[in-house]
């Protein structure tokens, strides 16, 4: 029975790790509170991003009492050993054991060390249970951890440029605007905001005829898709690209541009949001330039079935379903 209690206590902490998000003190709180229940010394869970984790520079270190980092031994366990169910735990000195935590599809795996305890058979039991659980969690933190860098870089990356660009959610409600559109929307050039704090657009001739119309219309259960839209400022015309982020459920990037602009691709960025690979984004940049397939293989030195994989790759990525649709999204984001 007491077992049995002890299990469900364990279970109970756990689930704080999901409530905690990717704090660093957070989670450093509740393995604290780990470490009491299983009357241990200390804890360290080191945790490798998806790619090579035999290289401990970027992984994520999360410690509660006495720490133990030996990355060069971490790197080594993770690449050579079985993970957890094979050999159980590997003594890495006198009272410290590890546990090898699985690769997942979007994380790299792990190393648990704990120091201390009490060595018995039903203490052990809890420890791989821990561990366990510990590999189920942290694909949602490496998940999590994603999208707070993604929602980063693009919140940054709205603020930081002149053009005008919101960022729109839900039923096409605002959620960030840069100080241009901001301006567009408070003398209602073009784009303003209902009484729901929807957003309309004036749009041009000859589709609108200067008409206010809701966004939700014209986009009409927009997913996948980019919309292009000619708006009427009062001032003059502008193009609004009205872009669905993949990564981002029901969240929409809109940019306004000058018609007469001349793009530059903006490769960073669109990695950044659609985590593209460092040869998608100088494919992209290439094709920016008006190169082909054939072009981008002979300055590149592979082959045209290369080139066609890294294509369909950037489409998987993007949601784009054509070579016409991935430059209309390269020029939004130009």
């Amino acid at each position: 029975m007491a077992a049995v209690v002890a299990r469900a206590r364990l279970l109970l902490l756990l689930s704080r790790m999901y409530d905690s998000g990717a704090g660093r003190e957070e989670l450093n709180l509740t393995l604290g509170l780990l470490c009491r229940e299983l009357a241990l010394d200390g804890m360290t869970l080191a945790l490798s991003p998806k790619g090579d984790s035999t290289d401990p520079g970027g992984w994520h270190y999360f410690d509660a009492g006495r720490c133990y980092r030996n990355q060069g031994e971490f790197g080594r366990l993770l690449a050579e050993r079985e993970p957890l169910g094979t050999e159980g735990c590997y003594p890495f000195g006198r009272s410290i054991r590890g546990f090898v935590l699985p690769r997942g599809q979007e994380a790299g795996g792990g190393v648990l060390v704990v120091q201390g305890g009490q060595g018995l058979p039903e203490w052990l039991a809890m420890l791989r249970q821990l561990a366990e659980q510990l590999a189920l969690w942290q694909l949602h933190y490496w998940s999590l951890h994603r999208l707070r860098e993604q929602n980063r870089c693009l919140r940054y990356w709205i603020n930081a440029t002149e053009r005008p660009q919101l960022l729109l959610c839900g039923e096409y409600c605002l959620v960030e605007a840069n100080r241009a559109a901001h301006r567009l929307l408070d003398g209602e050039l073009g784009v303003r905001l209902d009484a729901n704090g929807q957003l309309q657009v004036c749009l041009g001739e000859p589709a609108g005829l200067g008409r206010w119309r809701s966004l939700a219309l014209l986009a009409g259960g927009l997913t996948e898709d980019h919309l292009r839209l000619v708006l009427d400022t009062g001032q003059g015309a502008l193009v609004m690209h009205v872009m669905p982020l993949r990564n981002h459920r029901q969240h929409w990037l809109l940019t306004l541009k000058d018609p007469d602009y001349q793009p530059n691709v903006d490769a960073d960025s669109l990695g950044c949001l659609f985590e593209l690979t460092r040869t998608e984004k100088e494919l992209l940049i290439l094709l920016g330039k008006g190169c082909s397939s054939r072009e981008i293989a002979s300055y590149r030195c592979v082959s045209r079935e290369t080139v066609r994989s890294t294509l369909k790759s950037i489409f998987q990525k993007t949601g784009c379903h054509r070579q016409s649709d991935l430059l209309l999204l390269m020029q939004a984001m130009s």
